[in-house]
């Protein structure tokens, strides 16, 4: 049950959807308090909504009635303005575009990866199994945060599985800089939870909304003006979490280190996962409840998606560390990404294609880059590449093709989704 003070939404009323049910709460002045629940009784029964329980109450100077139905037409009303489609959901979990695509994408790159963790768990000989849980545990995670509905249950499958990767950034125990890269990854990642999970706290406790279509049922009905600004400092707080898994900037500091750093073998992997989950994350959040909270919310993002090319672009210049050039065009891509979810369901639909193919690059990239330096290598020069087409054509005509992916060149999957991408941001109004 909420509890919302009067004072909070005068004049308006607040409506909760869960489990084929309506839960009504009219917030109203207590001269007009009769006559509006009137009309809105005479609302639910002109569209055949049964009544199954009234109440009506004063405490002190709270007034809340309550009314529960199962109206199928209302509800058929409510999911077609909120819904971007037809999902089924429980409380915590729902099964919809995004969590079915990600399941899969989560799935693939575990898969995809399965040889180089299993070939580096290998090597660290008294730690193999507890390397491959992490793995396992990471990738569970993950899955559960692209499942939930409830903000709480995806703060829970954030911390599952970035805790494991915070453990495999740092496995290597003989290395210094795995060990600074475990540091710094748990120390700035703890940060961003910290910051997320706040902005939940802000957002329950202004609105008592915990879940994204919550949010997206709600607001309509209090209406945009009357949202406090708790709520907007929460879900800013929330979007700055999520930003920071991945490495947009200015929030990308940690990505450098924490590539360079962490064994060879798992980088691919930390690097796919953590930022597959997060982009449909934000991409719900845009889709679903942003847009219903505020209408110009893309200018904020525009600020983060200039910053990541900018700064993305001048820092991978100067690079001598292959995986720091990595994780600097990771900031860049970040950006392309972000542009297309924040354009709506078009542009959500080509950024979904970019984060595949640049996830394949990702991986194909780090795969190579262990096949050359070793497994649990930290650092990579340029310098390693020196001569490896003499040694090994087919290793360096692979990783020319997942480079020019990254650039952007025609005739790559890069080139697709960049063009894919770039095409509906220029017709986007």
């Amino acid at each position: 049950t909420y509890d919302t003070p009067d004072s909070l939404f005068p004049n308006n009323w607040i409506s909760f959807h869960k489990n084929n049910k309506i839960a009504l709460y009219p917030m109203f002045a207590k001269n007009r308090r009769l006559e509006r629940s009137e009309n809105i009784l005479k609302f639910l029964e002109s569209n055949n909504v049964k009544i199954k329980s009234i109440f009506d109450y004063t405490i002190a100077e709270k007034n809340k009635q309550y009314l529960e139905g199962t109206g199928s037409m209302v509800l058929d009303r409510i999911n077609k303005k909120v819904y971007s489609s037809i999902s089924e959901r429980t409380s915590e979990i729902l099964i919809d575009e995004f969590s079915l695509f990600g399941n899969v994408l989560i799935a693939l790159i575990l898969l995809f990866n399965f040889s180089p963790i299993w070939n580096t768990s290998n090597q660290l000989k008294d730690k193999t199994t507890e390397a491959i849980i992490l793995a396992l545990m990471s990738a569970s995670g993950f899955m559960l945060m692209v499942d939930s509905e409830s903000f709480m249950m995806l703060f829970i499958g954030l911390e599952i599985g970035s805790i494991s990767l915070y453990a495999l950034a740092g496995i290597n125990r003989g290395d210094l800089l795995s060990n600074e890269a475990a540091l710094k990854y748990f120390l700035l990642g703890s940060l961003a939870s910290c910051v997320l999970v706040y902005g939940v706290a802000l957002v329950y406790i202004s609105l008592s909304i915990s879940g994204f279509y919550d949010t997206a049922i709600a607001i309509p009905y209090i209406g945009a003006g009357n949202v406090p600004l708790t709520t907007f400092i929460g879900f800013l707080f929330i979007i700055v979490g999520l930003l920071f898994k991945v490495a947009a900037a200015p929030f990308q500091s940690w990505a450098p280190d924490v590539y360079q750093g962490s064994p060879t073998g798992y980088v691919g992997y930390m690097a796919s996962v953590a930022k597959v989950a997060s982009f449909l994350v934000i991409a719900r959040l845009c889709i679903v409840s942003l847009r219903a909270v505020m209408e110009n919310f893309e200018l904020f993002f525009l600020a983060v998606i200039i910053i990541s090319i900018f700064v993305g672009s001048f820092f991978a210049t100067v690079q001598s560390d292959m995986k720091r050039l990595i994780a600097y065009s990771g900031v860049i891509q970040s950006g392309f990404i972000l542009s297309g979810i924040v354009s709506g369901v078009n542009g959500t639909s080509a950024s979904l294609f970019y984060i595949t193919a640049y996830t394949i690059q990702l991986i194909g990239i780090f795969t190579i880059f262990t096949i050359i330096s070793g497994k649990l290598s930290s650092d990579f020069s340029i310098e390693n590449l020196s001569g490896l087409f003499v040694e090994n054509k087919f290793l360096t005509i692979c990783f020319s093709i997942f480079m020019l992916g990254l650039a952007g060149i025609p005739l790559t999957s890069g080139f697709i989704s960049k063009f894919i991408l770039i095409t509906n941001l220029w017709s986007y109004e």
